[in-house]
């Protein structure tokens, strides 16, 4: 069912968005963001809290028409969960494919909501207690698909083009390898970025 609804809300955005435009290359640049991770699922444990990471990396927009873009990203991102005193460390190369709708507003600061799929690709995971890690690659699934909402802004400050958003982004396959359990990934970001 989230994936048949993960589904209808990326053609809803992207569909009206392409029909017959003409799409061009209008914008890039880097991202910094705070990534509050966790895990949901029917499976996961009840004492699982939110931990800590980062996300980096760059976009690119392409403009569909005034009000639409599509805005590819590839991030170097981490997730993972904190139970008592360990702390599960996933790594990912997230590459969201978000469709962008800004509304037509007045000033320098431009509004917009944004919604898309996502692929991950593992690149490392861990446990860690006391200083100890443990490598927990070969029981994690190698590929996260996600869906990616949010919403922020694009912003001219003295002339330098900045742009944040708060995000979620909820996991839609499971992090067990074997795919037993049903364990997903689940993040709320905070992204700033700087466009050239």
């Amino acid at each position: 069912m989230k994936k048949l609804i993960a589904i209808a809300v990326v053609a809803g955005f992207l569909v009206p968005a392409i029909a017959g435009a003409e799409i061009s290359l209008t914008g890039k640049g880097v991202k910094l963001g705070l990534n509050l991770a966790n895990i949901s699922g029917s499976d996961a444990s009840d004492d699982a809290k939110m931990n800590l990471g980062v996300a980096l990396g760059g976009y690119g927009t392409f403009t569909v028409n005034e009000a639409f873009a599509i805005q590819p990203e590839v991030l170097y991102s981490q997730k993972g969960s904190k139970e008592g005193d360990v702390y599960f460390n996933l790594s990912y190369l997230d590459i969201p494919v978000l469709a962008k709708w800004t509304p037509a507003v007045q000033g320098e600061v431009k509004p917009f909501l944004f919604a898309g799929p996502s692929i991950g690709l593992l690149l490392s995971a861990e446990a860690e207690m006391d200083g100890d890690t443990m490598d927990m690659k070969d029981n994690t699934s190698g590929l996260d698909l996600g869906l990616v909402i949010g919403a922020g802004a694009d912003m001219v400050i003295n002339g330098h083009k900045i742009n944040g958003d708060i995000r979620y982004d909820m996991g839609l396959s499971t992090l067990d390898d074997a795919g037993d359990a049903k364990i997903y990934n689940s993040v709320i970001s905070l992204m700033v970025g700087y466009g050239f």
